[in-house]
Order: C-alpha cells, then structure tokens, then sequence
C-alpha cells in the first residue's frame, strides 16, 4: 500500500492512503502499526478508501514529547485528514486507536461520520489499571524486549497464543520500531484519559466490537455499560486482537456496519 511521510509540529508521521470512495481512518492499537490493518485492506469492496496513520511514537511516526495524550494523538490524525481533505469520513480505532477515535470525536465531531471501535471501551483506566500501567513502564525500563514479547502474547486469548505464534512474532517484529520513549509516552497517555461514554452515545453511527475472551478487556463488565447505555455491540469470540484471532468474521462485522452508513462525501 502506498505510504508517505508528513511533518507535522517538527516530527515525521507515517501513513498510508488507499483506494477510492468512502473514506475510513483506521488508528492502530498500543505496540502496533498502520500494517495492522491489512486484512482489512485486502478483503473489504473497493469503495473505499483506507487511510492508516502510524500514531505518536509507533512505526515510523516519531515522538512529540515524553506523554502522549490521547488529545496530542487525535491532533495529529486531525493534521493528517486535514492534508488529504477528507470532508467526512469514519473512523475504525483497534484499542488504543479506539481512545484517539472517541477524543477525535469529543473535540470535533462535525466532518466524523461514524465510529466503531474494536476491542476498546470508552470508559477510563481504573485505579488497578493506571497501577498496571506503571508497572508495565517499569517493565520497559527493565528490558523493552521481554515487555513487548509478553505484553503483545497476553492480548491473544490463551488457548490461541501457540495457534497464531508465527502472527505473534511478526507483530513483536513490527512493534520493535516503537522506541523506549514512544512506548512510556503512550502508556502515560493512556493511564489520563478521559471517560468518553456520554461521547460515544452521542455519536449517530457507533458501534463497538467486543472480544469474549479478551484477556485486556472486562468482557461481562462492558456489556452491561452499553446494554445499560443503549450502545449497540457485536461480540467476536477469542481475545483482543480481533483482526489476528478472527479476521474473517471481523472484517465481515465491519463491512456489515459500513453498509449502514450514509453516502459520505469524500
């Protein structure tokens, strides 16, 4: 897929931008890239154009600082639509790209079409997870190596960690180009996030996709807060990495949703 570069507040950032129609910005989760969205690319109808953005500190997207906000995050993606001019489109955010998705959508809803949001949750890091989330800084100190190898394995659902060990290891291959510093920054980011469920409800199109065995995500506790909220949810079975564990059935979900939406002007 083509890829370009584009300086934005003096730092290089990556993205890719593809086909013709529609357009959809897809933002990768925490230790992954844009490539992430391949099978997505590969199999959903030409109609649209896919644009994939390596955020703050991941792939060949450098650093802006040593916290990545979710607000510096959706800064940037907002930097990178703006260049391409896109006048509406809808966003797919995987995990952390669902937090960066849903601030877009609190500070400036109006060219957003629709959101879905895949293995993620609008609600904010819990008191045990922002201390999770320490640790797992001090883990990266330590030896960056060891964090992304388990960090990335612990997202599959157990019984799937031997099955997909070829994928594991090309997704640690591909996260090695986060440095030290971009991965602090993000996990600093995300233990101050803000809880954006009264955004997602506002939002017309929003959908979320739920991993049932998803190792990262409280699976029972999620579904309550949209059945109680009236946000609609699909639920794929395994673990959080939705595109790996059940990529044919999660593409399928998306394009399902995608057909719901209105005609977007490009």
């Amino acid at each position: 897929m083509p890829k370009y570069t584009i300086i934005i507040k003096g730092i290089s950032v990556s993205y890719s931008d593809s086909g013709k129609g529609t357009a959809i910005v897809c933002l990768h989760g925490f230790l992954e890239t844009k490539s992430m969205w391949k099978p997505l690319k590969e199999t959903l109808p030409k109609k649209y154009r896919i644009v994939s953005i390596d955020l703050l500190g991941h792939g060949d997207t450098h650093c802006l600082g040593y916290v990545h906000s979710m607000e510096m995050m959706a800064e940037i993606v907002f930097r990178v639509v703006s260049k391409l001019r896109l006048r509406s489109y809808f966003v797919i955010g995987h995990s952390m790209g669902g937090y960066v998705a849903l601030e877009m959508l609190h500070s400036k809803p109006k060219n957003i079409k629709g959101v879905l949001m895949l293995n993620s949750t609008p609600m904010e890091d819990s008191e045990e997870k922002r201390k999770q989330r320490d640790r797992a800084i001090q883990a990266v100190k330590s030896s960056k190596t060891h964090f992304m190898e388990s960090a990335i394995e612990n997202l599959f659902a157990p019984y799937n960690v031997s099955l997909y060990k070829n994928q594991i290891q090309e997704i640690v291959l591909d996260a090695k180009k986060t440095s030290i510093q971009g991965i602090i920054a993000a996990l600093e980011g995300m233990k101050i996030r803000k809880n954006h469920l009264e955004t997602l409800k506002k939002c017309h199109y929003a959908r979320v996709l739920l991993g049932e065995k998803d190792p990262v995500l409280n699976y029972e506790a999620l579904q309550g807060i949209f059945k109680k909220n009236n946000i609609d949810f699909d639920t794929i079975p395994d673990g959080h990495m939705s595109l790996v564990e059940q990529p044919a059935l999660t593409v399928e979900m998306i394009t399902k949703f995608l057909k719901r939406l209105p005609a977007l002007s490009r």
